[in-house]
């Protein structure tokens, strides 16, 4: 019910919203949530409801037949804290706007770099996170074929200008201080083997006001090909993955399964927000990771929730 509210909402906006500019504060000038976005939006929540592929299919198919490309690398959605936007960003999150006082430091948890970096936080400019980051499991990157069985780099993922870009691997501790921290991880020295982190945000001249993608194209084209495979369209399904996949410096597939779909949008998307919503719209199985002993959370998903912490429940009368 919840989600037929949204989507009911984002059709009448769809209908009343125009694009236009204003005047005031810097980030004012740029245009207000138009067509598109609304479109981007409703086809996501399309997607959520297995029900509503037809409604999600013409939002689609507008929004990719729109201004944006995938004709940049990557990390080009990512770098800017100025007005410029990336050819593939439909939805920024504004950031650059130093007039509003406000700096975006959220995604911390989830990045390699620090909300301090600049130029995009590679090479001598390098400013690593301070505090605990999340990482991708084992498992799912030997899954998405960026780790074998030993562990190691795969020649799939050092040809990808995703994992060359957007994330970076720290090889463990091996006992030597002078190791160069960019490369070896001298921060947490109890972690004994490699980690792969996202390394999405912060990574403009100046990383504390890094615009943030919310929609991006590479996304719309990876959902309408889940949908295309969905519907029994293979020949679609395969020529909407393969322009993300050609993006990315990557061979196009030839005659794909759903898997390479969800793989690929693992690589697209990870630490953006996607994964657990993209399980349950699909009701596909909530995998345990690296966890041993913990069985996937099955659809419905009954078995997923979050504790309720005890100092809760002791005022929960009081």
């Amino acid at each position: 019910q919840i989600y037929e509210l949204i989507i009911d909402d984002l059709i009448q906006s769809m209908e009343l919203l125009r694009r236009f500019r204003s005047v005031g504060s810097p980030c004012l000038l740029c245009p207000r949530a138009g067509q598109p976005i609304c479109c981007g939006s409703i086809a996501l929540e399309g997607l959520f409801l297995l029900s509503k592929f037809d409604l999600a299919l013409p939002m689609l198919d507008y929004v990719i037949s729109g201004p944006y490309r995938l004709d940049q690398d990557p990390i080009e959605a990512f770098n800017k804290s100025d007005e410029s936007q990336g050819h593939e960003v439909i939805w920024y999150a504004l950031y650059y706007d130093k007039a509003m006082g406000s700096t975006q430091k959220v995604a911390t948890s989830f990045n390699y770099s620090d909300y301090r970096a600049v130029n995009g936080g590679r090479d001598q400019n390098q400013r690593r996170c301070t505090w605990h980051q999340f990482t991708l499991s084992h498992s799912l990157l030997k899954q998405i074929g960026w780790m074998d069985n030993q562990l190691e780099v795969t020649s799939e993922a050092l040809a990808d200008k995703r994992y060359q870009q957007l994330y970076w691997r720290l090889e463990p501790y091996r006992g030597n201080d002078n190791d160069d921290p960019h490369f070896y991880d001298l921060q947490y020295k109890q972690v004994k083997t490699p980690q792969v982190y996202g390394d999405k945000y912060f990574r403009a001249p100046d990383g504390q006001f890094s615009n943030v993608p919310v929609i991006r194209l590479a996304e719309m084209y990876l959902t309408r090909s889940i949908i295309h495979f969905k519907n029994g369209n293979n020949a679609l399904a395969q020529s909407d993955l393969n322009v993300v996949r050609t993006r990315a410096g990557l061979a196009p597939l030839q005659n794909i399964t759903e898997d390479d779909i969800h793989n690929e949008r693992i690589k697209e998307l990870a630490f953006e927000g996607d994964r657990l919503f993209y399980l349950q719209a699909l009701s596909l199985p909530i995998p345990a990771g690296d966890r041993v002993g913990v069985a996937p959370i099955l659809p419905p998903y009954d078995g997923m929730y979050w504790k309720l912490p005890q100092r809760e429940l002791d005022f929960k009368n009081n």
